[in-house]
């Protein structure tokens, strides 16, 4: 998901935290202000007094974080209208209508998405429907949009804004995901690399703020003595993949019943959008605090704050921080696709999209498709690059990826062969030369090859044409090191 909003925090992730091991909130204290009828305080005096313990909660987040504040950071509630609003326009500034269409046009061709769908509308829908507050780099201001009904809460909303407040005041924000625009240079990947520290970051303070305050000062999980609960909460959270967030949605729907209306439409939403666009969001508050914690653990804060002067390359590098992103880090290769002029029956065709996918999207589009041992197959991965073609009319992609070893190599390519029956179900697929050719309902075929430590993919040429445009992939195509491998 290539667009950028400004920082967010979702409710689910919220939720999930308490669920790996944070304690469980205490009731809200009675307030002066309360809705009709004496019952719980009014959405209004919910809001008045979270604003008021910003600056409280600023000063712990400080202490927790070492890193002062240098100015104080405005805060303020917006409306669910305004917040609609404001999310459209940052989307598209990042993900223009021109773009975004073409982004869902090809995510479907390769199957990184299901089905098509209105793409800047699906992620404009995600947005407004999860997150609970944001931070804004640009107008420097954090946001409180949904009102649950505890007082831990909304503070644990504001602890992780206020660690993005921090981190802009002191890395850049808007610099870190590569300037204004999202800087076109940055693929996909790295973008989702970089929201993992950014995100990753404020999930380790929050949880941190809010397991102190919830044991009254008892526990600090940044403390060296509390490692050992630190890790085991993290990681926790880290191994919840989105089977595990969706199925345990229904619980925690009855469970936090008390927390108000607000938590209880955003999970109910969860459901409806597309993992393309939530798997990369989740994964980056879950999965993204135990880089950071390694990080930390390693150098501390000093040590975090050279993920932001050396930030990391790859999504790879993030979700195996111990040995791709520390020590010696393993940066990907660079594949440089030929154009369509190069590959025969591709030729005249006009150039769609092309970004890299990484190994995080990779693990989507395996789970899209019931692909058991996903995280295995998704492993070992050392570079890729997808391009979709329009060939008079007709889509055409080509997805070619390397990776750490021929095992690695052949443990995806299996994996992605066995994805299509579920993709194409009831379609032949035959073997020929060692070229896997399945058929698609539209007459076209995905022709794929495993050649060495590389897997070749051509999606949506006819079968007669495949073979060929295959063998021109594989001697056109370049792979570049990294200069700092």
């Amino acid at each position: 998901m290539r667009a950028r909003p400004s920082s967010l925090v979702l409710f689910l992730l919220l939720v999930a935290c308490d669920r790996a091991g944070a304690a469980e909130p205490p009731a809200t204290p009675a307030a002066p202000e309360r809705g009709g009828g004496g019952g719980q305080p009014s959405r209004d005096a919910l809001v008045k007094a979270a604003l008021k313990r910003v600056g409280e909660v600023s000063a712990q987040l400080a202490e927790l974080r070492g890193l002062p504040f240098k100015h104080k950071v405005a805060a303020v509630y917006q409306s669910q209208e305004d917040f609609r609003k404001f999310v459209k326009r940052e989307i598209q500034t990042d993900l223009p209508p021109a773009k975004a269409k073409a982004l869902g046009r090809a995510m479907a061709h390769l199957g990184i998405l299901k089905q098509p769908i209105d793409l800047l509308a699906s992620l404009e829908d995600a947005l407004v429907s999860q997150a609970g507050a944001y931070y804004d780099p640009q107008s420097k201001k954090f946001y409180i949009v949904m009102v649950p009904e505890q007082q831990l809460m909304l503070d644990t909303l504001s602890a992780h804004e206020l660690t993005h407040a921090l981190q802009d005041q002191h890395f850049d924000l808007i610099g870190f995901y590569g300037g204004k625009g999202n800087a076109q240079h940055l693929s996909e990947d790295t973008l989702n690399a970089r929201r993992f520290i950014v995100e990753g970051e404020a999930t380790l303070t929050m949880t941190a703020y809010q397991t102190k305050v919830a044991t009254g000062g008892q526990t600090n999980l940044l403390d060296p003595r509390s490692a050992a609960v630190a890790r085991m909460t993290l990681q926790a959270m880290a191994t919840m993949d989105m089977a595990a967030v969706t199925s345990s949605k229904k619980a925690e729907m009855a469970l936090y019943a008390d927390m108000g209306p607000d938590i209880q439409k955003a999970m109910a939403a969860m459901e409806k959008i597309p993992p393309y666009i939530l798997q990369p969001l989740v994964d980056s508050y879950l999965k993204g605090a135990l880089p950071v914690y390694e990080a930390y653990v390693r150098g501390g804060w000093a040590g975090v704050k050279r993920l932001y002067d050396d930030p990391p390359d790859s999504t790879e590098q993030v979700l195996h921080p111990a040995d791709k992103l520390f020590g010696k880090r393993d940066y990907p290769q660079k594949i440089v696709l030929p154009s369509a002029s190069r590959l025969g029956a591709l030729a005249g065709g006009k150039e769609v999209l092309s970004d890299v996918a990484g190994e995080l999207v990779m693990r989507v589009y395996l789970s899209n498709w019931g692909v058991s041992g996903v995280e295995a197959a998704a492993a070992g991965w050392d570079g890729d690059r997808w391009a979709v073609w329009d060939v008079g009319g007709k889509t055409v992609g080509a997805w070619v990826s390397t990776w750490d070893s021929e095992k690695d190599a052949q443990e995806f390519a299996k994996a992605y062969v066995s994805s299509l029956d579920q993709r194409f179900p009831g379609a032949p697929t035959t073997v020929e030369s060692g070229v896997s050719v399945h058929a698609r309902p539209d007459g076209a075929a995905v022709a794929t090859l495993l050649r060495g430590p590389d897997v070749f993919v051509i999606d949506g040429l006819a079968k007669q044409d495949a073979a060929g445009v295959l063998a021109e992939l594989v001697k056109r195509t370049k792979k570049l090191r990294d200069l700092r491998d």
